[in-house]
């Protein structure tokens, strides 16, 4: 009988290369099977399982990375955890280094179904992976360097599986609890959420939320937000992909974050500079009429807001182009700008044409309008020939839209203009004079 148990024992370990039973209570640990070069627990003056791990890394014989995430498999927490969800095993692949050469193992740990305080002991095993899984270890080692987190979630459930995390969170209480909502919540709690970007953060990450979203079309999900990392919050990305075995039933997927900072900032200022060169009049630095038909489309939309108008249309700009150049037109067209911006500035001061200009006063009282309109209109008829003609109107709550009120305001711009007219009539376009 003894003879075949130990036939029975040499042949289910005859797969694999090393075999060690732990005791989850204390850490102490037993060697079932080992490699040739490695020595007893006694002989290497170790006692618990955390000790082993850790000589086998100052050894080289495994790579740190491989053994944190061992390290982190194997405390009780995580271990009765496993247990309280039914499932008794977990795998990983890692690289060994033996007699200088690198072998890709898969080790598992493996809990027997009546796992327990009172029945603490468990399996830790390792193998040789065959060449497809060694491929997809390889594949993934170099996938997991774009990635800095990756979880496992079954979104049915709430519990999450650690695939890999940055030490800064496998050190950290955050990662305390089972469930992956408590996770989240804790991650905001705890400030690794830039404050701007929590609202967005939490809408993305309500789990009832996600699960509609997949269960209507199960395609990857992406949110951005910036994320503090050792004293300093970048962009990341977290994306969340179904899983092989997703189901609507059971809807399990995958988490990854990734730092996207240097580029995604990169990718705003151009996009910053690109709108600016759409939104924005290239040779005045005013917002164009393209913002301004935005504006408008936005108070046809329903905007609430009072608003005033001014219009204003150059003086004699086709005189000083006749009679002294296009280049000193322009000069006197961004003169003219930069007046009025001083005045109310950019973002309120807008060039729809080569001689015509708007100034949109926003969320401002009627009293207050007037009084801004009747500064301008004294300052311009105090030079010596006013640079332009000005007009105004003025628009109360749901009477107008935007663009009828520019229209009224244009029209009240040609009594001024008829008025210059009257005081500078050489300058009228049909008397302008050649040199």
């Amino acid at each position: 009988m003894k003879n075949n148990a130990e036939f029975i024992l040499n042949t289910y370990f005859s797969d694999f290369v090393k075999v060690i039973k732990v005791n989850n209570n204390t850490g102490e640990f037993q060697f079932l099977r080992r490699f040739d070069a490695e020595r007893s627990p006694e002989a290497l003056g170790i006692t618990t399982i955390s000790e082993y791990m850790e000589k086998i890394v100052v050894k080289q014989l495994c790579t740190p990375d491989a053994i944190e995430k061992m390290l982190y498999d194997i405390t009780p927490r995580c271990l009765n955890r496993l247990a309280e969800r039914g499932e008794y095993r977990t795998t990983h692949t890692e690289v060994y280094h033996i007699a200088d050469r690198y072998f890709w193992l898969t080790c598992r740990v493996s809990l027997p179904k009546d796992f327990s305080e009172q029945n603490p002991w468990y399996l830790i095993t390792w193998k040789p992976t065959d060449s497809e899984t060694e491929a997809m270890a390889e594949s993934m080692v170099i996938f997991s360097t774009c990635f800095y987190k990756v979880l496992k979630v079954n979104l049915t459930t709430d519990y999450y599986e650690i695939v890999k995390v940055i030490d800064e969170e496998l050190n950290n209480d955050v990662i305390s609890t089972n469930r992956i909502t408590d996770w989240w919540d804790l991650f905001v709690r705890q400030g690794y959420v830039k404050d701007e970007d929590v609202p967005h953060y939490q809408r993305f990450t309500d789990i009832s939320w996600m699960r509609r979203q997949l269960k209507r079309e199960a395609k990857p999900l992406r949110c951005r937000y910036r994320r503090k990392t050792l004293d300093e919050y970048r962009w990341v990305s977290m994306e969340i992909v179904p899983a092989l075995e997703y189901t609507n039933e059971n809807q399990i997927v995958m988490l990854y974050i990734r730092d996207i900072n240097d580029d995604y900032v990169d990718e705003v200022i151009y996009q910053q500079e690109l709108e600016h060169l759409c939104y924005h009049d290239g040779a005045t630095g005013l917002r164009n009429r393209m913002y301004y038909n935005r504006l408008c489309d936005r108070y046809d939309d329903g905007c609430e807001n009072a608003v005033g108008v001014i219009f204003a249309d150059l003086n004699r700009l086709k005189y000083i182009n006749d009679n002294f150049g296009h280049a000193q037109g322009d000069r006197y067209i961004e003169d003219f700008a930069l007046f009025l911006a001083s005045q109310f500035g950019v973002e309120c001061s807008y060039r729809l044409s080569g001689d015509e200009f708007v100034v949109v006063l926003e969320k401002i009282s009627e009293d207050d309008f007037h009084v801004r309109v009747q500064d301008i209109h004294n300052k311009i008829s105090r030079m010596d020939v006013p640079t332009a003609s000005i007009g105004s109107a003025y628009k109360t709550i749901g009477k107008k839209k935007l663009d009828d009120i520019a229209r009224d305001a244009e029209l009240d711009m040609y009594n001024d203009k008829r008025d210059f007219y009257k005081r500078f009539a050489e300058y009228e376009r049909k008397k302008s004079v050649s040199t």
